[in-house]
């Protein structure tokens, strides 16, 4: 491997560790926003973790040719730093905020199709109920009209 290839692995797994720490932000946003517990959030990281670990992995083998140097892995760390470093928090509370206010949304989008749903059946329905009422009161021999006047 040439020192220009190895320069350009450096830079491309610099970037490869600022993607990974931008998708661990909008991860752990998404964790917070839809308040995620017990051993959902267990298998969750787990499953996190492997997905990154492996596609981080690929990366890594791809571009070095299965050449693995300490220098690649620090490369990787760095542009996590970078990242931290640049953005903080700032990307996960953003992200945090806008997951919450789309769940909103989403909840309130379903009530609303939820309530026209039964809206629809009350309807639907109405006619089968009202020959149900009548045929009960016609096989009470009337009572229940009998009733209601008094």
């Amino acid at each position: 491997m040439d020192t220009t290839w190895q320069f350009v692995c450096i830079a491309s797994l610099m970037i490869t560790g600022v993607i990974a720490a931008f998708v661990h932000d909008i991860y752990r946003a998404l964790v917070k926003a839809l308040k995620v517990k017990g051993v959902v959030f267990a298998v969750a990281e787990v499953i996190f973790a492997f997905a990154v670990f492996t596609a981080v992995s690929t990366v890594l083998v791809s571009l070095t040719s299965g050449a693995l140097r300490p220098v690649y892995l620090l490369s990787i760390g760095l542009g996590i730093v970078i990242y931290y470093v640049i953005c903080g928090k700032r990307i996960q509370n953003t992200a945090k905020m806008i997951i919450t206010k789309f769940k909103r949304l989403f909840v309130n989008f379903f009530r609303i199709i939820i309530q026209v749903c039964y809206m629809i059946g009350k309807v639907i329905t109405w006619p089968i109920a009202a020959v149900f009422r009548i045929s009960t009161c016609i096989a009470n021999g009337f009572n229940c009209i009998m009733k209601s006047r008094r």
